[in-house]
């Protein structure tokens, strides 16, 4: 395995986040723990939840949340407010190399403006096929305008994992 040659300071943008328990959280959680440990400056932007700071024991990882509105039929998962200033003044502060929009929504529409601003490279992950849920949430209507928005927020990255 490749390793970084020096520190890299990686902005994280996910609307889901520890204590939340599900595969996207769990993967944040992973990379941010690796990242950490090798020494990498970390900024993990994600909704607020009322349960403590779980990366608090990495000092060299700063967590900025912002209030959230739970989403319709999947009250767990919040959209935070885009364009928070909050999140893109902290962004700016933190000085990133590199912007990670872990999801497509609110804030990797945030970490998205704040890569351009920031004039860095932004990658994206794919973690969960969303238009194939919205059925099962009653919202099958929207499926073929998601698959349309994805398309085009992925072709803003310059990779997508």
């Amino acid at each position: 395995m490749r390793s970084f040659t020096r520190i890299v300071r990686i902005a994280l943008f996910s609307e889901t986040y520890l204590p939340q328990r599900n595969g996207v959280a769990n993967t944040l959680a992973r990379l941010v723990d690796y990242l950490s440990r090798a020494g990498h400056e970390l900024l993990v932007a994600a909704p607020a939840d009322s349960a403590e700071d779980p990366v608090a024991t990495h000092p060299n990882v700063r967590l900025v949340r912002v209030p959230g509105m739970p989403l319709p039929r999947y009250p767990d998962l919040r959209l935070a407010t885009p364009m928070s200033p909050t999140i893109l003044r902290a962004t700016q502060a933190f000085r990133p190399d590199l912007v990670h929009l872990v999801t497509e929504y609110s804030l990797g529409l945030t970490g998205l403006a704040a890569a351009r601003r920031a004039r860095v490279p932004a990658v994206a992950s794919f973690h969960t096929d969303i238009p194939s849920y919205l059925p099962y949430y009653g919202f099958g209507w929207l499926s073929r305008p998601c698959w349309s928005y994805l398309r085009w927020f992925h072709g803003k990255a310059r990779f997508t994992f």
